[in-house]
């Protein structure tokens, strides 16, 4: 495969996988949570990297003030298999740049990536992060 096609294929992949981690935002709420707004700004580099920038409006219920996503790891467009992608998260912040704090976890036998991020005074608010 010619390798400006393999990281198209790469990166229409990592956007499928980012659009169905959506699902997952809400798993550990009080109430419904509702993405607002989601706008994605993916860079792809000449070596087949990756970066990746994402803003989410968020409207957290009750007195939740966190979220959790997954992001899968997942590459099945191998010749050989399913692949594991390589996914480092180097920041989250809030709508003024300050940092949040998050945690990172191993999920689904480490093909997927959990983080969790605390969104100080969110309950029944839009926030940007």
């Amino acid at each position: 495969m010619h390798p400006e096609a393999r990281t198209i294929r790469q990166a229409l992949l990592l956007i499928g996988a980012l659009t169905l981690s959506l699902s997952s935002v809400a798993s550990a709420q009080d109430g419904p949570t509702r993405i607002r707004i989601f706008d994605a700004v993916l860079t792809v580099h000449a070596d087949g990297s990756l970066d990746v920038t994402e803003e989410l409006t968020i409207r957290l219920a009750g007195e939740s003030n966190e979220i959790v996503r997954d992001f899968s790891l997942r590459d099945d467009g191998a010749r050989k298999g399913s692949t594991k992608l390589d996914v480092r998260i180097l920041a989250v912040t809030d709508e003024d740049g300050q940092p949040l704090r998050t945690e990172e976890a191993s999920a689904d036998g480490g093909w997927a990536r959990r983080l969790r991020i605390w969104i100080p005074g969110a309950g029944n608010a839009d926030r940007r992060i």
